[in-house]
């Protein structure tokens, strides 16, 4: 009998454990909602369970042995609002990842508290575009991304797969500052930069400052900043991997391949990026003249590329993080000319090298350093040599380096102050290898800056409409020296000196009621865009020059406007109105002289007023959205004269206006947009111009996980539905109706 029962009490208390000792886990990492920098100390407790842990120094945590269910897990931390996440399903053998964001409770300020908001409250107006937003959107480039924010107009010379540039309200596109990783990516000899270089499956995160920001970035952020980051802010979550090919229009094919966190370090996080994409890029096409119109097939349209993307992070403590990124890349590019006379034999090749890194290291609660340094090699190589018009074959080459060192001091009573130095050195080749006495030679361009902001939070719950301000200013200043290695019969002059001051100063009050939360701002300041280094050393011949004497162009910006936000269940709104102005002086234009010869000069000024408004109404947590994005922008030329003077600036629209519905609903996505794109004129006198146009897309998708692991995914997309003719440059016909269909597969612990 004793042994009869100390069998019956071995099973009874052995089947339990047999059940419990599965491969069922959880596996999480949680991180702070407004730096990515990891929580540790964080309790974890699934609920009405015996299950609490803790997460580490670099915010990880585990459970092992979970009885599959449905769980509700409770996270909590010191300084951060308790999270609670519901309907955790565990599947049997199946590690289920979560990744938990939380909000910090801010106590700077004696008797308030700040809480996490829907409405974004800081000084400046800064629209940012986090991974899971990038990956909702289901775009296929950068420039797709950015076509969906309001103020900003995407300029292309082609198909979705050949080049873009962007226009922040107004603006032209070499005077809108582009940056990876805190690296300037425009080119030294044109300043504009092509975003579809840059591979949008590597992008963590997009911030667009719109409106100047020289006070904080330098020169040539005259009308505004794209800042796009690439390295992770945290310890990416497991192995992943992902596979896409798509199909298109014009014999397109595109090849993504991206893998995450290979190492599976806890200390170590990293990912690579491989992009290939091929279009023979001959559409037919319907140019509009004035008296007729012409058609046929774009030629040498065609353009390939190939690019190689990496980044990660180290982080051997809770205090460090060391970030770096790079990037190949190659493309081929046809350069087809007018419609009227098409070029068959022109070629662009462009060639692209980036490195960075950086260090982010946080001393204290109240003192931390970044630390930033990159380089770039640009080369661009035109040819032609069989045309009519005249032969070329000529190659820029251009590097940049840039070191920067911010300081950030945080004080208890709500202030911010931030301390920082940049040198970047351009050095820009030009060689003519047709006519090698045309060549420009090696232009050198160092950029000094110091710069200092600060920003301030007030108590004003006496006001009692408001109950916090943010009074923020930055001052920087910049002495950038420009010089070349030769001179020549049409100019004698090898250098170029500017130093100059950007001042900004911007204001926010913000309050909240129960349902909904609201913020005003505004802000004035300077900036101003150096001159291209071709504008100012360009060796043409007879007909052209550059002109060593140009100034910058400067602009005095003002903005002011408000946002609301809020949730009355089931339906959640934001909503905002925006007035901005910018009077730009010392324009750089390009006019015919003496002797019919052609050079830049400071000739003209504008004006740059409007207003911008957003309207976002969500159902079920977004699984219907209805959006609407209104830009009317009044760009008028300043420049005295009979004939210009009060006229619309050219390829500057009146307005553009945007309206989307979304469904994004268990694994079920489809989207239709339409954009209203006002006429464009392509003369000063504003004598002629391109038609208005409408364009209606639609993008449909549907996901399917599978075994917890793997997911499969599937996109539809036809851009310009209604097969409208448009122009965006001049005698660049658009294509019409174009679709891209693709597959993707993923995998992720």
């Amino acid at each position: 009998m004793r042994r009869f029962f100390w069998a019956i009490l071995v099973f009874l208390t052995a089947v339990p454990c047999l059940y419990a000792q599965t491969n069922t886990r959880i596996k999480g990492y949680v991180f702070d909602s407004e730096n990515g920098a990891p929580v540790g100390g964080a309790r974890i407790d699934i609920k009405t369970t015996a299950y609490i842990t803790q997460s580490d120094d670099w915010g990880n945590f585990s459970f092992h042995d979970i009885p599959p269910g449905n769980y509700t897990v409770l996270v909590s931390a010191p300084g951060y609002e308790e999270k609670e996440l519901v309907d955790i399903e565990i599947v049997s053998d199946v590690t289920r990842r979560l990744m938990i964001e939380l909000t910090r409770i801010n106590y700077q300020i004696e008797g308030i508290i700040v809480k996490g908001r829907r409405v974004s409250f800081a000084g400046d107006r800064i629209a940012v575009i986090r991974k899971e937003e990038i990956t909702n959107s289901r775009a296929g480039n950068l420039s797709e991304l950015l076509e969906t924010v309001n103020g900003l107009y995407i300029q292309k010379t082609g198909s979705s797969a050949g080049s873009a540039e962007v226009k922040i309200r107004g603006s032209a596109s070499n005077q809108v500052l582009v940056l990876i990783d805190g690296h300037r990516v425009n080119p030294s000899g044109s300043g504009v930069t092509d975003l579809n270089a840059i591979p949008l499956e590597t992008v963590e995160q997009v911030e667009i400052h719109k409106g100047g920001a020289s006070a904080e970035f330098g020169p040539d952020a005259l009308a505004g900043v794209i800042n796009i980051i690439t390295r992770p802010s945290h310890i990416l979550p497991g192995i992943s991997l992902e596979g896409e090919k798509i199909w298109g229009k014009w014999k397109t094919q595109i090849n993504n391949l991206n893998l995450s966190n290979l190492f599976n370090h806890r200390k170590v996080t990293g990912k690579f990026a491989f992009s290939n994409k091929k279009s023979n890029g001959d559409f037919e096409f319907d140019y509009h003249q004035p008296d007729t119109v012409i058609s046929g097939i774009r030629v040498n349209n065609d353009n390939t590329a190939t690019s190689y993307f990496a980044s990660g992070m180290y982080q051997p403590s809770g205090k460090a993080k060391l970030g770096f990124s790079g990037q190949w890349y190659h493309a081929e590019n046809g350069l087809p000319g007018r419609p009227t006379s098409q070029n068959r034999s022109a070629r662009l090749a462009d060639d692209r090298t980036l490195i960075t890194g950086g260090l982010d290291y946080t001393f204290s609660g109240h003192f931390s350093l970044q630390l930033n340094l990159g380089y770039s090699r640009f080369t661009q190589h035109f040819t032609d040599r069989l045309s009519r018009s005249g032969n070329y074959d000529s190659k820029y080459t251009n590097d940049i380096f840039n070191l920067g060192l911010k300081q950030h001091f945080l004080f208890g009573s709500g202030s911010l102050v931030r301390l920082g130095t940049e040198f970047r050195r351009d050095i820009l080749y030009h060689d003519d290898y047709w006519t090698p006495s045309l060549s420009m030679g090696k232009t050198v361009r160092d950029n000094g800056g110091l710069f200092i902001a600060a920003e301030q939070k007030l108590n004003i719950a006496d006001i009692k409409i408001f109950k916090e301000m943010v009074l923020k200013a930055a001052l920087r200043y910049d002495n950038v020296r420009t010089y070349k290695d030769s001179t020549s019969w049409q100019d004698t002059t090898t250098s170029h000196h500017i130093y100059t001051w950007s001042p900004k100063i911007s204001l926010a009050m913000g309050g909240e009621r129960k349902s909904f939360d609201y913020v005003v701002r505004a802000s004035a300041g300077r900036s101003l865009r150096l001159p291209s280094i071709n504008s100012l050393f360009w060796k043409g011949d007879a007909r052209s020059g550059g002109n060593p004497g140009l100034l910058p162009e400067k602009a005095r910006h003002y903005e002011i406007g408000g946002e609301i936000s809020g949730t009355f269940a089931p339906v959640s709104f934001s909503s905002g109105l925006t007035f901005f102005n910018s009077d730009v002086t010392d324009l750089i234009v390009w006019v015919q002289g003496y002797g019919g010869v052609w050079r830049p000069e400071n000739l003209e000024s504008a004006d740059l007023d409007g207003h911008e408004e957003f309207l976002e109404i969500s159902l079920f947590n977004k699984g219907i959205s209805f959006i609407y994005q209104n830009t009317v922008t009044e760009a008028v030329n300043k420049t005295p004269g009979p004939n210009d003077y009060n006229k619309q600036l050219v390829f500057s629209p009146h307005y553009i206006t945007s309206l989307t519905t979304r469904l994004d609903m268990k694994g079920l996505f489809a989207a239709y947009s339409v954009r209203l794109v006002d006429k464009t004129y392509i003369l000063k006198a504003n004598t002629k111009y391109y038609d208005s146009y409408r364009l209606d897309d639609i993008r449909l998708g549907v996901t399917k996980n599978i075994n917890g692991h793997w997911k499969l995914g599937m996109d539809l997309k036809i851009y310009n539905i209604s097969d409208a003719d448009y122009v965006l440059l001049t005698h660049y016909p658009m294509p019409g109706r174009e679709w891209h269909f693709g597959f993707k597969v993923a995998y992720g612990n």
